[in-house]
């Protein structure tokens, strides 16, 4: 026995061993098939602990699609995508980005994205751009997709579930995925089953699915900086305190609230703890403060800077940056846009460095793009040396002049009344009136044309300009049951028509009330707020400078500094109403200047006027201007200025309407004529002036009878007789 003691003992080994192999085949038979079925069939993912995840490292793949070379060209996602990840790296997250990726590279940053989570933490993927779902399955859409069938959507698209493969791969604990790409499928029409948005896809356990609409309804790409929902997911991020189900439901809420709950953001989530984006829970947030605090990088503050000024057209912006940032990332192509822009003030001067920290750069972003400016003046209000003290005062100045342009624009809506009716001539032997509106503010005073078939002229088709009326127009102007009679156009005797006795009563009342607040016999829109200013500007091109001045006696002045017509100097009149400036230029029919009308914005004025068309409508002018505010103008240096010469036959070179608008006149600058009727046949003749101060016109057509006609002393009306004796007039 003790001979075969040895042989026992390894015996035993033997078999200890053997039942300890045993064993563990058992197990990893029981636990095998329950592992791949994990795998293959939820790709669940194991979360590692919710309280881990808030101070660990977190790891985010952020994608935005826009330039699409065969779907239509989404303009936000992009703006989405950079926003989002300027959002997430101040967060603390280590972000990677694609901006209009193709496939290739999807997939490849996904790839990445998916090694890096193996190194631990929690993971965030967000998508914006065109998305489609095919048989229960969601893709993604590259730039460079050629989707001819929704048998090719799976080649040419990436199936979102490839990131939930890599997140289950990477055995990472709490992930969250975001699809802003719940659009309208761009390549129904050749898909078999046309169904709108994405598909629901149950999230696997740790992970947050989030769409921007529920399934199989689609978001619109909004129409601001930011889609609607990425818009709201960047506000509420940044808000201390709130966990991811919470911040979700806020986004759920406002978007919403918005769309009339059109648009309702979905989640499908299995968290198993709670995510902070931003801090801890605010009742624990003074004990862990070590651990909530969420990690800052501090160079989110020059990224989130020069977005908000990358596409400004002020060369202080950028001066600004180079005075923060003289050796930032992004000071050669702040530089460069320097080198292109005009500087309007005098360069930034550098504030005392701020303190405010994650709790400025929030309050920043949250406000960067609005457009109130309480907003502004409640950042420099709470951050008065903030980092981007300058960048709100810069978008505050013109935000607080269209604040009180508005209040103006309301003043003039709440005070102005309007009148239906018709205007124009009542007579045995010549009558023309035409439906529209006498419209009363305390700027203005004038008659609307009704857009209608009466109202277009036959030359153009278009409908005819509003008539202002000058109060010295209604000094004899008298009540005749529904009619205004005696009102002066310079020529004849006009008359407005309106629906009632009492209406008529009502529009004589207000107007002479409005011309009581004017200047005596001047016109009402006088007392615009142009009064007293100068406006200059290049052309586009640099071959035109423009220079108007806005007098104070009512003149206007323009100096068009143009070799072509020898440098002219044009003198007038305008008047404003609203934000439309209309100025008349009588000498510069010949190059149809006569009228220009602009409108304002800020210290910006744009406009445009033609050459040799007077007929064409201003807005649609051969020569547009963009000018801006550069001085005061007394009402004694119109006496200083020197107006250009009348050459000659050029008085009334221009167009010419009959009353009727059935009929137009040319007359040329080389003494040629066109008569055309009803948009007929062109008939052509010849014309001159018979004295010397150009006020009386002979013409004729086709070598027929000569017509004379005499201009009124305004400059705006010709009138006399054909060889038959009948009444002939024509206005500008």
């Amino acid at each position: 026995m003790k001979a075969n003691s040895p042989m026992r003992t390894r015996l035993n080994r033997t078999m200890a061993v053997a039942s300890l192999l045993t064993l563990a085949a058992a197990a990893l038979l029981v636990w095998s098939p329950g592992r791949r079925a994990h795998a293959q069939q939820d790709r669940q993912l194991v979360q590692t602990g919710s309280a881990n995840a808030n101070t660990s490292k977190r790891i985010a793949l952020v994608i935005g699609n826009g330039a699409y070379t065969t779907a239509p060209l989404l303009k936000n996602p992009p703006n989405d995508a950079r926003d989002m990840a300027a959002t997430l790296r101040a967060l603390g997250f280590d972000v990677t980005s694609g901006i209009n990726a193709n496939q290739r590279d999807m997939k490849r940053l996904i790839r990445e994205f998916g090694q890096k989570l193996k190194t631990g933490g929690s993971g965030l993927f967000y998508y914006a751009g065109h998305g489609v779902q095919s048989k229960g399955r969601n893709y993604l859409i590259p730039v460079d997709a050629d989707i001819a069938s929704e048998a090719e959507v799976e080649d040419s698209g990436v199936d979102a579930s490839l990131v939930l493969n890599y997140m289950d791969d990477a055995q990472n604990g709490l992930n969250i995925v975001i699809l802003d790409a719940c659009r309208n499928n761009p390549f129904s029409r050749s898909f078999r089953s046309a169904s709108d948005g994405l598909a629901q896809v149950d999230a696997p356990t740790g992970t947050l699915i989030a769409y921007a609409t529920a399934p199989g309804r689609v978001a619109s790409d909004g129409t601001g900086q930011n889609g609607l929902y990425t818009s709201e997911l960047l506000k509420q991020m940044r808000v201390p305190g709130l966990s991811a189900t919470e911040m979700f439901m806020r986004v759920r809420a406002e978007v919403m609230k918005q769309t009339a709950n059109k648009q309702v953001p979905w989640e499908a989530s299995s968290l198993v703890g709670s995510y902070y984006f931003s801090g801890g829970p605010s009742s624990t947030a003074s004990n862990n403060a070590a651990t909530s605090e969420t990690k800052f990088d501090a160079a989110a503050f020059e990224y989130s800077y020069w977005e908000t000024i990358k596409n400004s057209t002020s060369a202080d912006d950028f001066k600004a940056y180079l005075e923060k940032y003289p050796e930032g990332q992004f000071a050669g192509l702040a530089k460069n846009r320097i080198a292109r822009l005009q500087p309007t003030t005098k360069p930034a001067e550098r504030s005392s460095p701020s303190s405010g920290g994650q709790a400025e750069l929030t309050f920043w972003d949250s406000i960067k793009n609005s457009t109130s400016p309480d907003d502004f003046r409640a950042y420099l209000e709470k951050y008065p040396n903030g980092e981007f003290v300058v960048l709100a005062k810069n978008r505050l100045a013109p935000l607080e002049s269209a604040e009180k342009e508005k209040a103006k624009a309301d003043e003039i809506a709440r005070n102005t009344k309007s009148f239906k009716g018709r205007y124009g001539r009542w007579g045995a032997g010549l009558t023309y009136n035409h439906p529209g509106t006498l419209i009363v503010t305390p700027r203005n005073v004038r008659f609307v044309y009704d857009d209608v078939e009466e109202n277009k002229s036959s030359f153009d088709n278009q409908t005819y300009k509003p008539v202002v009326l000058e109060c010295s127009a209604l000094d004899a102007a008298r009540l005749d049951d529904i009619f205004i009679r005696e009102i002066s156009d310079g020529v004849d005797k006009m008359r407005f028509q309106a629906e009632s006795a009492g209406d008529a009563t009502s529009a004589l009342n207000a107007a002479r009330a409005a011309c009581r607040a004017a200047p005596l016999g001047a016109a009402v829109a006088k007392e615009g707020s142009l009064e007293g200013t100068t406006w200059k500007g290049d052309s586009s091109g640099g071959d035109k400078h423009y220079e108007f001045q806005f007098l104070p006696n009512g003149e206007v002045v323009w100096r068009l500094g143009w070799g072509r017509l020898s440098n002219p100097t044009y003198k007038g009149t305008w008047s404003q109403a609203g934000n439309t400036i209309h100025m008349d230029f009588p000498q510069g029919e010949s190059i149809g200047t006569s009228p220009v009308e602009a409108t304002i914005s800020g210290n910006k004025m744009t406009g445009s006027w033609n050459f040799g068309r007077s007929g064409v409508r201003w807005d649609k002018g051969m020569y547009k201007f963009t000018i801006e505010k550069a001085a005061t103008t007394e009402a004694s240096d119109v006496s200083k200025i020197a107006v250009v010469d009348k050459p000659p036959l050029s008085d009334i070179a221009g167009t010419w309407n009959t009353m009727d608008g059935h009929g137009q006149m040319v007359f040329m600058a080389d003494g040629t004529c066109t008569w055309i009727y009803n948009k007929g046949p062109h008939n052509e003749g010849t014309w001159a002036f018979t004295n010397t101060s150009h006020t009386v016109v002979k013409f004729s057509i086709n070598t027929g009878p000569s017509v004379v006609l005499r201009l009124s002393a305004d400059g705006k009306r010709l009138e006399g007789t054909d060889s038959s004796g009948k009444s002939m007039i024509f206005t500008r």
